[in-house]
């Protein structure tokens, strides 16, 4: 290369550093909002090659996500893999003062479920604070973004069975002092479109005795012609279907089988039956009614031979001696023989 043409590079050299000296030096009041881009913050400490390529201004990029794209062309900052996903611009969030420092988020341009970012790594933003109602739905179905301790309530997003975690007595009205004792999950019963009356009972959930409801106050108790007994009621009826019961004798208070065994609402004694009280079960057995298991003589309203008659029960045998006494006059219900004898209940003549 001659001499001359070096010279001429080197004076095209010189001139060219100094157009852009005087371009930097002129770029910095330079007014960039006519063509509707302003710089301001960190873009005023760039250099104005950094964007204008070549010295080609038409055409420069003005939008954040074209000069920071990781390409390093334009800018050396860019979109982190770990942003949440958006699709709005970086100006929505970001200012260019400083890239990391954020205003505000406008939820508007973002992209996927609250919890995206609203999670409990809190990486992006907080999560679940550690006394929040137990949900599996997203946080706008009762949050806005206007105004995040302004909610909306809605139960139905609740998850079922974590009523109390609200209705503790504190957060929200929680079970009354008079309500029977049962488990936490109000809404087996009740229905959060209106509480009372509840819709149904599940047994199931209640840890008192059928009594501590069924009292006649609270919920049907027994009525008046109930068979007499201390049982619980579960002992024979069924949460399922109240009637027909599962009946035991063995529940029924002692003496009074008279009370269902009248001939009306269960079989009663037979015209045929000797003198008795009703107290049934001094003779009879539950598990079997005949024949009877012993005799209780003291039930026995009668006289002794309106059993012992030798059709009922057994009668004065044909070697007795000859007397129109009772038998109770000389022999005893505890034992038959050995008889007290008195001469004065013999027939004269015999």
């Amino acid at each position: 290369m001659s001499y001359r043409v070096v010279r001429r590079w080197m004076r095209l050299g010189v001139v060219m550093a100094t157009v852009l000296l005087c371009w930097s030096a002129q770029a910095q009041n330079y007014d960039h909002f006519q063509h509707g881009f302003d710089l301001d913050g960190a873009h005023m400490l760039v250099s104005c090659e950094s964007c204008h390529k070549a010295g080609v201004f038409q055409g420069t990029p003005t939008e954040c996500a074209i000069c920071h794209d990781g390409s390093v062309y334009y800018a050396e900052t860019s979109l982190s893999s770990a942003h949440m996903p958006v699709s709005g611009f970086c100006e929505s969030c970001h200012i260019t003062a400083d890239w990391t420092s954020i205003i505000e988020v406008n939820h508007s341009d973002v992209v996927g479920e609250c919890l995206d970012c609203h999670n409990s790594s809190q990486v992006f933003a907080s999560g679940l604070p550690a006394g929040h109602l137990a949900t599996s739905q997203s946080c706008d179905a009762c949050h806005s973004t206007f105004a995040w301790n302004t909610t909306v309530f809605n139960h139905e997003e609740v998850l079922p069975g974590t009523c109390a975690t609200c209705h503790d007595g504190v957060m929200a009205e929680g079970k009354h002092a008079a309500h029977f004792l049962s488990t936490d999950s109000c809404d087996d019963c009740h229905s959060t479109d209106f509480w009372a009356p509840a819709l149904t009972v599940d047994h199931s959930q209640v840890l008192g005795s059928c009594a501590s409801c069924h009292d006649g106050s609270i919920a049907t108790g027994k009525p008046i012609i109930h068979i007499p007994t201390n049982a619980e009621c579960e002992l024979c009826h069924s949460t399922d279907a109240w009637v027909p019961s599962t009946f035991d004798h063995a529940f029924v208070e002692p003496g009074t089988c008279g009370s269902c065994h009248d001939g009306v609402t269960a079989q009663g004694k037979q015209p045929t039956h000797i003198l008795a009280s009703n107290t049934c079960d001094d003779c009879h057995s539950a598990d079997f009614w005949v024949p009877v298991v012993t005799v209780d003589h003291t039930q026995v309203i009668g006289s002794c031979t309106s059993c012992h008659d030798g059709s009922i029960a057994t009668g004065k045998h044909a070697t007795h001696l000859n007397t129109n006494a009772e038998c109770d006059v000389c022999h005893s219900t505890d034992a038959w023989l050995p008889a007290v004898f008195d001469h004065s209940e013999v027939v004269p003549g015999t």
